[in-house]
């Protein structure tokens, strides 16, 4: 029961140090996590260390036998994970986990302070620990890009420089909303009224939007800044807050569903997933059409001609 964590609610820091001298800090804030004192957490993430933590069991101690060797694990271990409450400068319980015996069911760990190593397990969980336990930033932080509700948004600018006469801003006047072509290269006649459906469908794919993963690491970045981007989208708050992304076309890849189009010819660009710019930038991730798909309106779209009879 030593490695059982009980009261994840006074948990105020976790930090992660593997082998290979990475070091990975979890800040709580509030109701928030905070990662390496930057970007929030991911919820689900953090949710599971806890619980993890919680319903850690000793499945055997190491045997005589094995002790020497297994020990040799712990002189440089694989994770070392330490526990803050209270005291910020002093973590109330230490973990170090030293790898996984052959049969890769449990993982070898012990408590800082103490001599005895044990083959700690989940009841229920198969194989080891080790995964639990990451230290990547970009695999613990949130990947919520945004989320406004249509009484947020002041203004939204959509970009197309590919097809200019394509682009278009709505903005919030008073109660409603209008919708303008981007530069006024395209003129509204005015017999043309605003398709309210398509309006409504748009207002509201702004909410609870995730990326896929970030791409930092990805080796050609310079060059996909460089092209000329599929669309860039630019939402201003009633509040006063501010969100760009640039959405780039992701090469043709293995990953890739469609290889080719209807007419059996190959397709130059990956369709169900494209490459994207946030954070002013700063970070370079994967986004997926089905989820982003609902911003992709064009000026058109939002007028028709009525009928008349």
């Amino acid at each position: 029961t030593a490695f059982t964590l009980e009261d994840t609610a006074s948990v105020t820091k976790v930090i992660i140090e593997d082998h290979e001298g990475r070091k990975l800090q979890l800040d709580k804030k509030e109701t928030l996590w905070i990662v390496n004192q930057g970007y929030k957490a991911r919820p689900d993430a953090i949710q599971r260390l806890l619980e993890t933590l919680t319903k850690l069991q000793v499945k055997y101690p190491v045997g005589k036998d094995a002790y020497p060797a297994v020990m040799k694990n712990f002189e440089n271990p694989v994770r070392r994970v330490s526990i803050f409450k209270d005291n910020p400068e002093e973590a109330s319980k230490v973990y170090l986990l030293g790898g996984t015996p052959h049969t890769l069911k449990g993982t070898y760990m012990m408590l800082e302070g103490t001599d005895d190593p044990y083959v700690v397990h989940l009841l229920g969980l198969e194989g080891h620990l080790m995964t639990r336990f990451f230290t990547i930033p970009e695999t613990w932080r949130d990947r919520m890009v945004m989320d406004f509700r249509a009484s947020d948004l002041a203004s939204v600018r959509v970009e197309y420089p590919h097809f200019e006469e394509s682009s278009f801003e709505m903005k919030a006047v008073a109660d409603s909303f209008v919708i303008e072509s981007l530069g006024g290269k395209v003129a509204i006649k005015a017999g043309d009224e605003l398709n309210k459906p398509v309006l409504v469908k748009f207002l509201s794919s702004f909410e609870k939007i995730n990326l896929e993963g970030f791409e930092n690491g990805y080796p050609r970045i310079d060059s996909v800044k460089a092209s000329k981007p599929f669309t860039k989208i630019n939402i201003q708050t009633k509040s006063g807050k501010s969100k760009e992304i640039t959405i780039h076309y992701m090469p043709l890849n293995r990953r890739s569903k469609a290889q080719i189009d209807g007419q059996g010819k190959a397709v130059p660009y990956d369709v169900d997933r494209f490459f994207a710019f946030i954070n002013d930038g700063k970070d370079f991730v994967l986004i997926q059409r089905r989820t982003f798909e609902g911003m992709f309106k064009r000026l058109s779209d939002f007028y028709y001609t009525p009928v008349v009879e």
